[in-house]
């Protein structure tokens, strides 16, 4: 089904590439007769009324032959619904199975919207819970789909997606989600610490012989630094991602503070115990552990979700009230931005260098801006900002990564 979407936004792209090309040949001529003729072998379905255009043109548009080429344009943009516009039979031509044509219509229609079916939500929502982002479709025939959101396919597949996940099997699908986040966690720090050693799924009493038992998701040990990972892969439903105060107290609750507490418990306990240790996994195996070179802790969470400015600058959400004060916060990065910072810096000392920093300048400066804005601030300056981080500047870094 995704490779069908990417071949749906491919013909869309196409037919939308040849509507601009045959508008640009409106754009060249010199005159009026020159465009007018342009215009009608460009869309031959015009009917001519050369001398009723040309009133229009001498009239409404003053003899201005720019502004009578934007009237064109704009009536050339009645044509955009058969642009943006595919057919049953368009899917199925391109999912390349006719004996699932009645599977992929019932698809289709889960991810599309009648007329009037968001007359009831409150527009003030959107812009955080857009509910576009799973159904982006607009049903307008028995077998007709209108996708003008065709080129956003990527940013709303997921949503798409989750969609199908019905609820007898959600508990099973988080628990795949929180699995494969830490699967893709673990690969990641292989590739990008290839000389250092990395932990799954540690288990650990603070004490001998007490309970609960702890468990740490991803350690990474290189030299005498501890990279210590907690992933966390619940999702943000709705009402959080619009603001709404108690949601988004649950959310940050379970995505930033339990992830920052189990985090920061892992640290104290080698701080406090500098030796050698064997770790016992859920897996099976166990962890040979030396924490007796450790120098440094770099404690962060992981996530699935972006939370945007809020998880980039945890101080904000305290000052708010959102979290509690007092909680040992450390950095919440969302994976994919993870997975384009390690990929960037060149080195492993870079790549622990930022980490360290972003810690540091998270608890002493005051910004607004989401992660992408760090790094880009990190790739201008390597964190070095002088007066900047702690004589109570502000830096506004909103959209500084585009």
């Amino acid at each position: 089904m995704i490779d069908v979407i990417e071949k749906m936004a491919k013909q869309i792209e196409d037919r939308l590439n040849d509507h601009i090309r045959r508008l640009a040949a409106v754009a060249a001529p010199p005159d009026f007769d020159s465009v007018y003729s342009a215009y009608r072998a460009a869309f031959a379905d015009v009917e001519d009324q050369r001398e009723g255009m040309r009133g229009i043109f001498e009239g409404l548009c003053q003899c201005d032959l720019e502004r009578f080429q934007l009237l064109l344009v704009m009536h050339a943009d009645l044509r955009l619904d058969a642009v943006y516009r595919f057919s049953l039979d368009d899917a199925v031509s391109a999912y390349g199975d006719e004996s699932c044509r009645a599977s992929l219509a019932r698809l289709l229609r889960a991810w599309a919207y009648e007329f009037g079916d968001l007359s009831s939500h409150d527009p003030l929502h959107f812009l955080y819970s857009n509910p576009v982002l799973q159904r982006p479709l607009v049903h307008i025939g028995d077998e007709a789909f209108f996708w003008p959101l065709c080129g956003l396919y990527a940013h709303t597949l997921p949503a798409m997606l989750e969609l199908l996940i019905s609820k007898e099997y959600r508990d099973r699908y988080l628990a795949i989600r929180s699995r494969y986040l830490e699967d893709c966690v673990e690969a990641l720090c292989r590739k990008v610490f290839p000389e250092g050693k990395i932990y799954r799924g540690s288990r650990f009493r603070l004490a001998p012989d007490t309970e609960p038992v702890y468990e740490n998701d991803i350690l990474v040990l290189i030299d005498s630094t501890a990279i210590i990972i907690e992933c966390k892969a619940h999702l943000v439903d709705p009402p959080a991602r619009r603001g709404g105060e108690l949601r988004l107290v649950d959310t940050l609750e379970d995505l930033v503070v339990g992830a920052s507490q189990q985090a920061h418990r892992f640290t104290e306990f080698l701080n406090a115990n500098p030796r050698r240790h064997v770790f016992e996994t859920k897996a099976g195996h166990t962890n040979n552990v030396n924490a007796s070179r450790i120098l440094r802790f770099i404690p962060i969470s992981v996530t699935y979700e972006n939370l945007g400015f809020v998880s980039a600058n945890l101080k904000q959400s305290v000052e708010a009230g959102l979290i509690q004060s007092g909680q040992p916060l450390v950095p919440s990065i969302r994976y994919t931005d993870l997975e384009v910072i390690f990929e960037t810096l060149d080195s492993q000392a870079e790549r622990i260098h930022y980490l360290a920093r972003r810690a540091e300048i998270e608890r002493t400066m005051e910004y607004r801006g989401d992660e992408m804005d760090l790094f880009t601030l990190y790739a201008d300056t390597g964190f070095n900002v002088g007066e900047w981080e702690s004589r109570g500047h502000f830096l506004n870094l909103g959209l500084k990564s585009k």
